[in-house]
């Protein structure tokens, strides 16, 4: 991984990319050299020494489902303010879904599930566990993007998702930030857009014309413990651990 300056980057030749936030922070598309700059917003050195670390250790990771970052981006006194990934043509999981049966697309969230599993057994939680964080390119494979806010080697995460804090607070619960609370996120990712609104607006019986589909048939005992309206959090299984063998063809 390079270390650069921002006077080494020609941004005459980006285009700031709008569609996508990340609290306040900034992306500039690269076509030329198939690359992306984030650029941060003013933050803590604290935090700043903090991304800074992570990006390391996923760069020292390498795992090719993660689109880590090629360089490091300083400004004259040394300080980190960015980094650059390469460029995945496509676009989120959730856009990917949002305008398709998402039954259509489940190789893909299956794939991203397991990916998900791979990323809890090399000591990372994402805790920003959301369909916008994810990419799928053109061939349909699924990225993990904004590392920077995940947690890795217990150097803690910085958000969780909008979608998991809305269902810890009902449960009146704090996020734990934890691979079951990822987990969790997911499916009320996948749940939301099946149905379009969050799971606690479901009631149970919304479900039914979805249990002809035998594989939605597994998960509704997953939506059953989601939905149920206690103070409890379910511990959950990875999806792709109840939707074994799935054809998608």
């Amino acid at each position: 991984m390079d270390k650069i300056k921002k006077s080494d980057i020609d941004f005459s030749k980006t285009k700031l990319d709008t569609s996508i936030g990340f609290w306040g922070n900034s992306l500039y598309i690269d076509h030329d050299n198939n690359k992306f700059y984030k650029m941060f917003s003013f933050m803590s050195d604290e935090r700043r020494h903090k991304i800074e670390d992570k990006l390391d250790a996923f760069s020292e990771l390498d795992k090719e489902y993660v689109s880590n970052p090629i360089e490091l981006i300083y400004d004259d006194n040394g300080k980190l303010i960015g980094y650059s990934q390469r460029l995945i043509n496509g676009k989120t999981l959730f856009k990917t879904i949002s305008d398709i049966n998402i039954l259509k697309k489940m190789k893909i969230i299956l794939e991203t599930s397991k990916n998900l599993e791979d990323l809890h057994k090399n000591n990372v939680v994402v805790s920003d566990m959301h369909f916008d964080n994810i990419m799928v390119n053109e061939y349909g494979e699924p990225f993990f993007i904004d590392i920077d806010s995940f947690q890795i080697n217990g150097i803690e995460p910085f958000c969780t998702s909008s979608i998991l804090s809305s269902y810890y607070d009902k449960k009146g619960k704090k996020v734990d930030k934890s691979v079951n609370s990822d987990i969790i996120g997911f499916y009320l990712c996948f749940f939301e857009r099946l149905f379009k609104r969050e799971i606690y607006s479901v009631k149970l019986e919304s479900y039914n014309s979805y249990l002809e589909d035998s594989y939605l048939k597994k998960l509704y005992p997953i939506f059953f413990e989601l939905n149920k309206r206690s103070n409890d959090i379910p511990t959950v299984p990875y999806l792709h651990k109840v939707l074994k063998n799935y054809d998608n063809s």
